[in-house]
């Protein structure tokens, strides 16, 4: 009965995330969305995070996020303290050129839309700042 279980609940994580049963994620693609725009000034995330969540649920099937904190050295040398979210997907081989593509595009997009520095991205565990 517990083996029985156990495959109810594969089949149903497998169909939530819009793949068949031989589908592997075996790769997994993160943004972190920062929570203050020109460095110090705090705003309100919310929407792009959802917004992120979003677009990565239509390419990929489903999205989640995390709550984060963490500090970071600006070009002037001050230790810069923010909370922020990261979103992540996990996605098949086959998905994963234009994962990175669309990872990138959304990226500076927000560097931009946010005033950063930096956004930082990461690709099956490795980081880059966009």
């Amino acid at each position: 009965m517990k083996t029985v279980r156990i495959l109810l609940c594969i089949g149903i994580l497998v169909v939530f995330a819009g793949c068949r049963h031989a589908d592997v994620l075996a790769h997994k693609l993160e943004i972190y969305i920062p929570s203050t725009v020109e460095a110090n000034r705090e705003f309100k995330h919310d929407d792009v995070v959802k917004k992120t969540l979003q677009l990565f649920a239509q390419e990929f099937g489903g999205s989640s996020s995390l709550e984060i904190q963490g500090c970071w050295i600006s070009r002037d040398g001050k230790a810069l303290f923010e909370k922020g979210t990261v979103c992540f997907v996990y996605c098949s081989g086959g998905k994963l050129d234009n994962g990175k593509k669309l990872l990138r595009e959304l990226a500076a997009k927000m560097r931009t839309a946010l005033h950063q520095e930096v956004v930082a991205i990461v690709i099956d565990g490795t980081m880059e700042f966009i």
